[in-house]
């Protein structure tokens, strides 16, 4: 059994290696939204202040250990095989369900997983204890620290409601203050909020941060404790005197340097109060099997009741621990998907918006509004006059989606932190594993609804991305409570059996959540990326045009001859990838339709002229790949369900259809090569498409005769029916692209004419 301990623990350190890279890249979140959102530095800058805090945190978190040795289950009612086992099941669970997450870009709580995985091993581990023993259930109840696990859910639970409201409070009344001017309070209440902040950390390093340097003795820390209150005030009185001395005579920006404090602040909070999260389980078991080999005892007969007991943490793992979590930071891909998702659902501009709305996010906003205008109807003219004008700049800036202008500005991202900050480290000094995720995204989801960033435009699809959020963590939950039983199940039934299977299953798992984020990482850089978006500063537009005409037509061409072939072969897996490839399209389509749109604010004349020609182009473009995806439905349908075979001359008629419209793709391509589109060659693709639409109106009469006498069934005529009509409507949107570029090339663009191509004719 000493073999398999020792195979346990090695597995338990190379997964907390693995689960402090995922970990990070989930929680890299936490500390650094505010300052990436507000462009508080470079990104080297705030990655360097961001890992110092994680080193700071990292040192001082020894306290916590001793949340994951009791502070849900009571250790003395477990053998050291039983607690092995269920530290390896907390583990695998752990691991497998933050790299989920990570994989679909959406932050989770590491503290929700690790709580609820220990009670859900912990459950199953004693209900097997107790079968074996032959005890009666009600004993159940002695294995689990049921109290502590009650205070330790709600405390993470309602901590999501106090960071919403207490960021929505600071940051209204800092709006009121400051509104959106720097530079007008930066001396006053700039200061006092700076003093603040910093004041707040030093009372957490002298409270519970020192208490984990080896070098501190216990009398020197005692010292410092009975004189916190004047520490305190002096800290406050001196940064203060700094602030107001640098912001008059340097014209020191008080915000920038909250933010980038404040990163570091949260960075050292999170390490503090969430590395517990990640080699907790690790160390207790390592010293679970440091203390049974002392002992000497079998491992059916020694109890765990050590654990119970006050743990120094040595610091050379926490030293090591900070060390992995500094790497991770500044090379993970994920944390960085992750960051983009808080910042995009904080965001003052309007703009692309990831999450859909569903009816619970209209019902929540309608709801929101009615209370609003009630209370708005309470108060006087004169104070709502006044309250508004403190919002006038961000109404103004609303629209403005310029990726070079920062998220949000500075006086939210340092509320956001400190708001934050204070409440995370003051969970940390009474030792509560309170959950970073939720309370930094809590916080600067308050704070946008505060600074009015949530628009009539965009309040229902932010409210929706906030509650897929908290969903998730919801389900973090419930996953976690019973993945880990089934774990922990398994382990103690099965040893080591189980033990090598579900380590090759988590790894499985793992490779395949990196495929998936591959695709994620791909469209993530895609949408960072200029390159597929045209620019209307080019006031000659036919480049642009006539490339983005023929990648169009080249995608179109390509597909719908997957399509057919995929459809002939009874291919469902590739009609499957088609559907979700267009998918991508369209999405990369209405993003398009969004940039040219916020290029168009302000600007008039030719380049408005533009603004119409990209317009035209992306509605072709969505218009014609709508066309495709009712396609691909019928045909994935009707293989999927297994509908009655096409006949040949169905099969027949594909294939033709399909080479007649890749023949005439290739012949527009061709045309739109040549330096001029001439009216001869205008002509002859004009008839062409003319030709085609008569060659398809044909097939549909025949299909309508075959259906008619009742030669092919009826969901085989409907399938058939959708195909020629979707493909005509492909040919005619492709002529509308050959008249849009005749009229560039032969100079004759205007409004009359854009209209007739919008209308068809």
């Amino acid at each position: 059994m000493s073999s398999i301990f020792i195979f346990i623990i090695v597995l338990m350190f190379l997964l907390a290696i693995a689960d402090l890279i995922v970990g990070v890249s989930n929680d890299a979140v936490n500390f650094l939204n505010s300052a990436i959102g507000a462009k508080a530095g470079t990104m080297r800058n705030i990655f360097i202040i961001a890992c110092i805090g994680i080193m700071f945190g990292a040192i001082f978190s020894s306290g916590m250990m001793e949340v994951a040795r009791s502070g849900i289950f009571n250790p003395q009612f477990f053998t050291i095989e039983e607690i092995m086992f269920l530290f390896a099941a907390v583990m695998l669970t752990d691991i497998i369900l933050l790299d989920f997450y990570n994989s679909i870009a959406l932050p989770t709580s590491t503290t929700v997983s690790i709580v609820f995985e220990r009670l859900g091993s912990a459950i199953a581990i004693s209900f097997f204890s107790i079968v074996n023993k032959g005890e009666a259930v009600s004993e159940w109840g002695n294995y689990i620290n049921g109290s502590r696990a009650i205070i330790i859910i709600l405390g993470i639970f309602l901590s999501v409601v106090i960071a919403f409201i207490l960021g929505w409070l600071v940051q209204y009344v800092a709006r009121l203050i400051i509104s959106f001017d720097l530079n007008r309070a930066s001396r006053s209440f700039g200061s006092v909020f700076g003093a603040a902040s910093i004041t707040l950390i030093v009372i957490f390093i002298i409270l519970k941060g020192l208490q984990g340097i080896p070098f501190i003795s216990g009398d020197q820390l005692q010292q410092l404790r009975s004189h916190v209150g004047m520490i305190s005030l002096a800290t406050l009185a001196l940064t203060f005197i700094l602030f107001q001395v640098f912001a008059r005579r340097f014209g020191f920006n008080v915000y920038r340097f909250i933010t980038l404090f404040g990163t570091f602040a949260l960075a050292m909070a999170f390490a503090s109060n969430d590395l517990v999260n990640f080699i907790g389980v690790p160390i207790a078991s390592y010293d679970s099997f440091v203390h049974w080999r002392q002992f000497g005892a079998g491992s059916s007969d020694y109890m765990m009741g050590v654990l119970a007991e006050p743990v120094q943490s040595n610091p050379l793992f926490l030293l090591g621990a900070g060390a992995i979590m500094t790497l991770t930071l500044w090379f993970s891909k994920k944390a960085r998907s992750v960051v983009q998702t808080s910042v995009n659902l904080g965001r003052q501009a309007e703009g692309f918006e990831r999450f859909q709305g569903n009816d619970l996010a209209r019902g929540l906003v309608k709801s929101i509004s009615a209370i609003g205008r009630t209370i708005t109807n309470l108060l006087p003219q004169q104070s709502i006059n006044y309250i508004n004008s403190k919002f006038t700049s961000q109404e103004s800036d609303r629209l403005v989606n310029d990726k070079n202008k920062p998220a949000f500005d500075m006086v939210r991202a340092s509320v956001n932190l400190t708001v934050a900050a204070g409440i995370i480290l003051l969970a940390t000094s009474f030792k509560l594993p309170l959950s970073t995720t939720f309370v930094s995204f809590m916080v600067l989801m308050g704070t946008s609804l505060a600074d009015r960033a949530w628009g009539s435009g965009s309040a229902v699809y932010r409210v929706s991305g906030v509650l897929t959020v908290i969903g998730g963590w919801l389900l973090t939950a419930v996953i976690a409570l019973i993945i880990s039983m089934i774990f922990a199940s398994l382990l103690i039934n099965f040893k080591v059996y189980a033990l090598i299977g579900l380590v090759m299953f988590a790894f499985l798992l793992i490779a395949r959540n990196l495929v998936s984020y591959r695709k994620i990482e791909k469209m993530e850089k895609s949408i960072t990326s200029t390159d597929h978006i045209m620019k209307l500063e080019n006031v000659s537009v036919q480049s642009d045009v006539i490339k983005k005409i023929q990648a169009i037509l080249t995608d179109m061409d390509n597909v719908y001859t997957r399509i057919i072939t995929a459809f002939i072969n009874k291919n469902g897996k590739e009609l499957s990838k088609l559907k979700s490839d267009i998918g991508d399209i369209k999405f990369f389509t209405e993003l398009n339709k969004i940039e040219v749109t916020r290029q168009a604010q302000g600007i008039t004349g030719e380049v408005n002229l533009n603004v119409k020609i990209f317009m035209i182009v992306y509605d072709l473009q969505e218009s014609i790949f709508h066309a495709m995806e009712e396609i691909i439905k019928v045909c994935e349908k009707h293989v999927k369900n297994l509908h009655q075979d096409h006949t040949d001359e169905q099969i027949a008629t594909f294939k033709e259809v399909e080479e007649n419209l890749s023949q005439y793709i290739r012949e527009i391509l061709a045309a739109l090569n040549q330096e001029k589109l001439s009216s001869e060659n205008f002509k002859e693709l004009k008839a062409r498409r003319k030709s085609l639409i008569h060659k398809i109106e044909d097939n549909i009469s025949d299909q309508l005769t075959l259906a008619n006498k009742k030669r092919i069934s009826s969901k085989n005529s409907q399938l058939i029916l959708t195909v020629l009509f979707s493909t005509k409507n492909l040919i005619v949107r492709s002529g509308r692209f050959v008249k849009l570029v005749h009229l560039i090339k032969s100079k004759e663009v205007s409004e009359h004419m854009l209209d007739n191509i919008v209308e068809g004719i």
